[in-house]
């Protein structure tokens, strides 16, 4: 849906987004920020190239724009206007964001030391739910939460919510997505699909283990007993 806007637009693809980068320009008002999108023409006026703005902007958005954590029931609180944690509140959700909450979602691109710690609180692995590009919504992607093998109806209600609550200049993207400090930011299905394979490998494994009875006769050499072995043996291993 930006197709057009970044062909003029310096430009970096992780999986399927598109990093852009901004002049940032502080307004000093509390949740409310002025930014200038930065076009081909300006980097050529610069001199400078896409990795340069790149690097800059990754120290500028950390020191600018901290990274801000917080947990759903948080983020509920101050929503309903509550002093207060709403007890239950999504309290295995975390919201990512920085603090002026604009533009809070790059922090997920920008800070993997917060990624790191973040997903350290789930065991190392993470979904992550774009909810605009104000933030990501974090949540673990051990059992429990519903999302094996359903990264298409997860997407499908991303999309719906996008349609119906969120403005189109503000839609982040249409996919689930995962986070470890292994294979860092991908799509969920690619991280669902490497655990299928991981768990085929392992049930090859489990099913080439089989045991058979043995016995030695008297000449020292070492057999298979013919008979009904004395002791019960399993023809496999079963998790």
């Amino acid at each position: 849906m930006n197709e057009t806007s970044l062909k003029d637009t310096p430009h970096r693809e992780v999986e399927d987004l598109s990093i852009i980068y901004k002049l940032y320009l502080d307004r000093g008002i509390e949740e409310s920020i002025g930014t200038v999108r930065i076009s081909d023409q300006m980097m050529e006026q610069w001199g400078v190239t896409e990795q340069e703005l790149y690097d800059v902007a990754l120290k500028n958005t950390k020191e600018l724009l901290p990274t801000k954590i917080l947990p759903m029931s948080t983020v509920l609180s101050v929503v309903f206007g509550s002093e207060e944690e709403i007890p239950g509140g999504g309290s295995d959700l975390y919201v990512i964001t920085n603090e002026r909450k604009v533009n809070g979602a790059a922090s997920v691109f920008c800070d993997k030391e917060a990624m790191d710690e973040l997903s350290d609180k789930f065991n190392g692995s993470m979904y992550l739910i774009p909810s605009s590009i104000h933030e990501f919504i974090a949540l673990s992607a051990e059992g429990g939460h519903g999302m094996d093998g359903r990264t298409a109806e997860i997407a499908s209600m991303i999309k719906e919510v996008n349609e119906t609550t969120v403005s189109p200049e503000e839609i982040l993207g249409t996919e689930p997505y995962h986070y470890d400090k292994e294979n860092g930011f991908e799509l969920a299905e690619k991280y669902e699909e490497r655990m299928k394979d991981l768990n085929n490998e392992k049930e090859a494994v489990v099913g080439e283990m089989s045991f058979t009875m043995k016995n030695v006769d008297v000449d020292g050499e070492i057999g298979t007993t013919s008979g009904e072995p004395d002791v019960a043996v399993p023809s496999g291993l079963h998790m």
